[in-house]
């Protein structure tokens, strides 16, 4: 059941959704939130966050680690709560774009990535996959199509991953690539269940450059009657809190002490 509060709709069995989300977080976001409590949790999160800017620019606490999050709209709706999650742990960015595929993502790097980082997670595939008119002009602005060539496909999909990895860990990051999130039936100017194609690209290239994994897709799955638009690869304001939940615990998986220059 779903409900308004705070500017939200969300998951009215608190703790019955708490608990499932506990067992896939782990113990880092228990610590978390043990003062708190689950409903003190969630109240943190449910701050209208909505209201706030993903692109705002922070001032850098130099005492804390810094976590740069690069991706599509899907991470733009989940960066200001993973900044609430993570505040007082990380210094949370994120690039002041989308930077929809692959290629568009590769071709910024040099740009973006023009500060010290000691996470880096990104994501990247929903808009790879999209049916496009003309995959060699197509403008982000320009509408796709039905039945047209995806935007990047596997095999090109496949080259710009290995690129983007072994770009990024070249600052001695530790690098967090996201699985592509599920494409559900009717979606427009896409093929449903397409993602799982360019997921397992995206598992054996992150196998093969040592990059972390945050499975996103199966994380959401049990959640997506609730958390995701109909029709829609996009998700409501719970399934955005809930992949922010995904997220930071990936990032509180492993102890990261901020680099000291």
């Amino acid at each position: 059941m779903l409900f308004q509060i705070a500017g939200w709709r969300v998951i009215a069995d608190f703790e019955s959704l708490c608990e499932s989300l506990w067992r896939a977080w782990g113990s880092s976001m228990k610590r978390l939130s043990a003062r708190a409590g689950h409903a003190g949790l969630w109240r943190l999160l449910f701050a209208r966050s909505h209201q706030e800017d993903p692109f705002a620019a922070i001032v850098r606490d130099p005492s804390l680690p810094n976590l740069l999050l690069i991706g599509d709209s899907i991470s733009m709706a989940y960066t200001v709560p993973v900044r609430k999650l993570l505040s007082g742990r990380f210094n949370v960015e994120r690039i002041p774009v989308n930077s929809t595929n692959s290629a568009r993502l590769l071709a910024g790097l040099d740009e973006w990535i023009n500060r010290e980082y000691d996470v880096i997670h990104f994501n990247a595939g929903l808009h790879d996959l999209k049916r496009v008119p003309n995959p060699a002009e197509v403008m982000l602005e320009q509408d796709s199509i039905e039945g047209g060539e995806r935007w990047i496909e596997p095999a090109a999909y496949r080259e710009n991953m290995r690129n983007i990895m072994r770009r990024l860990k070249m600052g001695g990051a530790r690098v967090i690539v996201a699985t592509t999130t599920p494409v559900p039936p009717e979606a427009r100017h896409r093929m449903a269940g397409e993602e799982q194609t360019y997921n397992a690209i995206l598992r054996s290239e992150a196998k093969g450059n040592s990059v972390e994994i945050n499975d996103l897709r199966r994380f959401i799955l049990p959640f997506l009657s609730a958390a995701q638009r109909p029709r829609d690869v996009h998700f409501n304001e719970t399934g955005s809190l809930l992949l922010a939940g995904q997220v930071a615990a990936a990032v509180l998986a492993r102890a990261t002490p901020a680099r000291r220059s």
